[in-house]
């Protein structure tokens, strides 16, 4: 079968298991599987969004370009959570997360495993350029739920990393090769450690940073 987009309908609260939180090329609702192109877009938003996927999922891919915009209302932008629950989420190639966050974050929060099969890009801020945007793999944004660590989360490819990353997994698995460039890597967030007691596992095909 061939791919399909289905683009978010931007609720607050979302799931993977709903037409309603979705729509397909052709105008019409329909709910993600594993042939799924799917997109998260808007301008100037200001919400915390939370998507379920806690039954599990498997998509095709996942593009995120989200506009988000700081205003006194919102002072921190829009806030991106995909609660994996204690499941397995995979998309079987690429993500890209593109969003102009600032000081707002996309992350997957729960206890359970993220599988990316290709490559996953993190891309920058673009409307202020100082590094603000953040992504957490594990605990640690809105709404993710304090002490969730994520038990693997695994890039097939390539992990490009231009956001502040929090990692809250106990294995942290690049099979290509990790490229840091002008940004903020934590493995583990200290009062999570803390409280757990925990170590992470990281494994890499290979490093390349800057700065």
């Amino acid at each position: 079968m061939f791919a399909d987009t289905l683009t978010y309908n931007n609720l607050v609260n979302g799931s993977f298991y709903s037409e309603e939180s979705w729509t397909n090329s052709a105008g019409r609702p329909a709910q993600p599987d594993e042939n799924s192109d799917i997109v998260i877009t808007g301008t100037d938003q200001t919400k915390a969004w939370t998507i379920d996927a806690s039954s599990g999922m498997k998509i095709n891919s996942l593009t995120e370009t989200l506009i988000t915009q700081r205003t006194s209302s919102g002072p921190w932008g829009c806030s991106l959570n995909i609660k994996v629950g204690d499941q397995l989420f995979v998309v079987k190639n690429d993500v890209l997360i593109a969003s102009n966050h600032y000081y707002t974050h996309f992350g997957f929060s729960g206890k359970g495993d993220v599988l990316i099969g290709g490559n996953i890009t993190l891309q920058t801020d673009t409307q202020y350029k100082d590094g603000a945007a953040e992504t957490f793999i594990g605990s640690g944004g809105a709404g993710s739920g304090n002490g969730d660590i994520l038990n693997s989360f695994v890039v097939g490819g390539n992990f490009n990393q231009n956001t502040k990353l929090y990692v809250n997994a106990k294995t942290f698995t690049v099979k290509g090769t990790f490229n840091f460039n002008h940004s903020y890597f934590n493995l583990l967030r200290n009062d999570i450690k803390q409280s757990t007691g925990l170590d992470i596992l990281a494994n890499f095909g290979g490093l390349n940073g800057t700065d």
